[in-house]
């Protein structure tokens, strides 16, 4: 198995994980993680981080480092994570954001998806693709 297809793999047996764990936002509703699944196997199509987000931005700081000469040991991303946040909920998630009852009326606001904002879901899941993507291996624990 090449190093590729193994991180591939790794990459979607976590992001499978996540989603058996009931993660879901609005990309796994609408289907696109199984559209690129099913891409990647059927076609051996390549998967690619988008322009401007910031696991693609990441990767890019990255790869300028090592085309400049440099060692790179870590790469991540500032996320505001305090220990009492692992205990959001979607039902509690609001509490953490200071939104009244008002202003989530007036909005569609996903609890799913800020919860996942919230906890840390999302942070680790772009921090998996990162490791994948540019070979860094992740911490043992987070």
């Amino acid at each position: 198995m090449s190093r590729f297809t193994h991180q591939m793999t790794s990459y979607w047996q976590q992001m499978l994980s996540v989603m058996r764990n009931e993660f879901r936002t609005i990309f796994t509703d609408a289907g696109v993680v199984l559209i690129l699944v099913l891409a990647l196997i059927i076609y051996a199509t390549v998967y690619s981080m988008a322009y401007g987000d910031q696991p693609a931005l990441i990767c890019e700081l990255v790869d300028w480092a090592r085309t400049a000469g440099f060692g790179v040991v870590a790469a991540g991303k500032g996320t505001k994570y305090l220990p009492a946040y692992h205990e959001s909920t979607p039902d509690t998630v609001w509490d953490h954001y200071g939104l009244t009852a008002q202003q989530l009326a007036r909005g569609d606001f996903n609890p799913r998806m800020f919860n996942s904002f919230l906890d840390g879901t999302k942070s680790a899941i772009e921090m998996a693709a990162v490791a994948n993507a540019t070979g860094l291996t992740p911490q043992d624990r987070a």
